[in-house]
């Protein structure tokens, strides 16, 4: 009868005050590592969320990045939202060709033609300033947000990225053709992209190696 009465004050009586301390401290630091683990996979994320956004190549941002920026940014020009002040007054969009690059791959083979967009890639980057978005629009086709930009600067500022880009690779010369447009107003990227575009084919039958612009209709 004594025995079981001294079992249940054992049972009743709960943890010792050391085995209390130890299990504290083993709980502490169980959290601890989950909290570094957790931050380890938040950076784990985030870095794949942005090797998702670059250019293997080139190391400029994709296709993919082009339409997220793109969104966002003309949600901040005048007419975006007539509930908030717009916070961009104009954004210019370049759209550059590498003029012949079917040939120049034709020629001297893909390798050499991965080596020609690098470099282009890094002289069109080394050309303007650090809050201006530079991005492999597809192939050899390289797209430029300009944010803050008139549409006459827009247009000088592709005029320096050309000059900037000519080079030659074993005896063959580089260059490219550039269409420019800007926006002061609200509009869809698809039409920026579209006037870039019109201007681009515009470059091409003008000879290549130039800069055309067209301008959109705005009110």
């Amino acid at each position: 009868m004594s025995l079981e009465t001294k079992t249940c004050k054992n049972q009743g009586r709960g943890f010792a005050g050391d085995d209390r301390d130890q299990l504290i401290e083993e709980l502490k630091k169980a959290l601890a590592a989950e909290k570094k683990q957790n931050v380890y996979l938040k950076r784990v994320a985030s870095v794949y969320r942005q090797a998702a956004l670059v250019d293997q190549l080139t190391g400029l941002l994709n296709r993919r990045a082009f339409d997220q920026y793109s969104e966002r940014l003309f949600g901040l020009l005048p007419g975006a939202d007539d509930k908030r002040k717009s916070v961009i007054p104009c954004i210019g969009l370049c759209m550059i060709d590498v003029d012949h690059f079917k040939l120049i791959n034709d020629r001297h083979g893909h390798p050499i033609g991965d080596v020609v967009l690098k470099e282009v890639a890094g002289r069109v980057r080394q050309s303007l300033r650090t809050s201006d978005l530079v991005f492999r629009y597809g192939g050899e086709e390289i797209a430029v947000l300009l944010p803050g930009v008139s549409p006459e600067e827009s247009t000088v500022v592709a005029e320096k990225v050309r000059q900037n880009v000519v080079h030659d690779v074993q005896s063959t010369p580089v260059t490219i053709s550039i269409g420019v447009t800007c926006a002061t107003r609200y509009v869809h990227p698809t039409s920026m992209v579209r006037a870039a575009d019109e201007a681009l084919y515009a470059a091409k039958n003008s000879g290549r190696n130039c800069v055309a612009t067209k301008m959109l209709k705005q009110r």
